[in-house]
C-alpha cells in the first residue's frame, strides 16, 4: 500500500515537471508560470522585456505576482490593476514577497502551488485511507489542481491548506484544522467551505462551542484582513457575483466551456455522494456545488469555473475513483 506521504510527494514532482516544462518551452523565462499577456499588462512588459510576454491577455496569476511584488504597499498594488477583491487572497503574496521582486518572487509563488498541489493529494490520501479507500485516489488532487498550479493562481496552496483541515479535522484535531482553515481563507475565500462543513458536522454532534469556535476563528483572519482591504482600496466596479449567472451566460462561452462546466456539476455532485458516510467531505462539495449559484455568467469559461471549483471536483474525483476501485475489486 502506497502511503499518503509519498502520494503527495509524487503529486508535487509531478507538477514540478510541468512548471518546468512550462518554462522550458517559453524560453526559459520564469514569467511564464503567471500567464502573462502584453494586451493588459504593460507594467509586466516594462519590467521583463516585451520578448518575455506573449501578445494575448493575461490571467489571474499576473495579478498574484504584482501583488507579492508591492507587498505590502497595496496602492501600489492597486496602481498595477489588481482589484481590491484579488488583495484578500492575499497568503501565497504575502509569503513570497519576501523575496523581493522578478523571478526570485515568480519562483517561489510556483513553488508555494507545488506545495499547495502535495498538501492537497497527501490529505485527501490520508482521508481516503482512513475510511476504506484507496488512497491513490488522492491523486484527484492532482489532476484538479493542475491547471490552477500551472498558471499560478491560489487555488493549489488555499485548497490544500483546507484538505489539510478536513484531515486533522477527521482526526479531531480541531485546533490544528481551525488554524489550517484560517490560512486557506487567506488563500481563497472559497476555502472556508470546508470549515464550515466542519462545523456543521460539529453542530449535528452538538458540539455547539466547538462548532462555532471552529466556524468563527476559521473566518476571523479573512475576515480583518478583506476589513483591512476595503479600508484601503476602493471596491471593484465590476460584479464578482451574480444569483443565478448561469442564467446570463455571455456569447462567448462556447460549446467547450459549457461542457465542462457539465462535468465539473456532474463531479460536484457525485463529490455529495460518494463521500457520504464522510460528512465533512460531503458537505464541503455540496457547498462548492451551491456556489454555483452566485457565480457571475462570464465564470463558466473553461479556465474559470473548473479552477474555482477545484476542491470539490477532487472530491468528486476521488470519490468516483473510489467507487470504482471497490466495484472493480469486487
Amino acid at each position: 500500500m502506497i502511503r499518503p506521504r509519498n502520494l503527495g510527494l509524487l503529486a508535487a514532482a509531478i507538477i514540478t515537471f510541468v512548471l518546468g516544462l512550462i518554462v522550458f518551452t517559453e524560453g526559459g523565462e520564469p514569467v511564464a508560470l503567471v500567464f502573462p499577456g502584453e494586451r493588459v499588462d504593460g507594467p509586466l512588459v516594462e519590467e521583463f522585456g516585451r520578448d518575455a510576454i506573449p501578445e494575448r491577455f493575461p490571467y489571474d496569476g499576473t495579478r498574484t505576482y504584482q501583488l507579492a511584488k508591492h507587498f505590502p504597499d497595496l496602492e501600489a498594488a492597486y496602481d498595477d490593476g489588481v482589484a481590491d477583491f484579488r488583495m484578500t487572497r492575499v497568503l501565497q503574496a504575502s509569503i513570497a514577497s519576501i523575496f523581493g521582486t522578478g523571478n526570485p518572487v515568480l519562483l517561489a509563488l510556483a513553488a508555494l502551488s507545488v506545495v499547495g498541489v502535495g498538501i492537497a493529494t497527501w490529505s485527501l490520501s490520508d482521508l481516503a485511507l482512513r475510511h476504506g479507500r484507496d488512497p491513490r485516489v488522492g491523486l484527484a488532487a492532482l489532476l484538479a489542481l493542475a491547471l490552477p498550479a500551472a498558471i499560478t493562481t491560489t487555488e493549489p496552496l488555499a485548497f490544500g491548506l483546507a484538505l489539510a483541515g478536513l484531515a486533522m479535522f477527521d482526526r479531531d484535531r480541531l485546533i490544528v484544522a481551525t488554524c489550517l482553515f484560517g490560512a486557506a481563507g487567506l488563500g481563497r475565500e472559497t476555502a472556508l467551505a470546508a470549515a464550515v462543513a466542519a462545523a456543521l458536522v460539529l453542530l449535528a454532534r452538538r458540539q455547539i462551542v466547538a462548532a462555532a469556535a471552529v466556524a468563527i476563528l476559521s473566518a476571523t483572519p479573512y475576515v480583518i484582513w478583506a476589513a483591512y482591504v476595503s479600508s484601503r482600496i476602493p471596491a471593484t466596479r465590476d460584479p464578482t457575483t451574480q444569483f443565478l449567472g448561469f442564467l446570463h451566460i455571455p456569447d462567448a462561452v462556447g460549446t467547450f466551456d459549457i461542457t465542462l462546466a457539465v462535468l465539473t456539476v456532474f463531479l460536484l455532485v457525485v463529490g455529495v455522494i460518494t463521500w457520504r458516510d464522510v460528512p465533512a467531505l460531503a458537505i464541503t462539495s455540496g457547498l462548492f456545488l451551491a456556489a454555483c449559484l452566485v457565480y457571475i455568467g462570464d465564470q463558466y469559461r473553461w479556465h474559470g469555473f473548473v479552477r474555482v471549483s477545484a476542491l470539490g471536483v477532487a472530491l468528486g474525483l476521488a470519490g468516483g475513483l473510489g467507487e470504482i476501485s471497490a466495484r472493480t475489486a469486487i
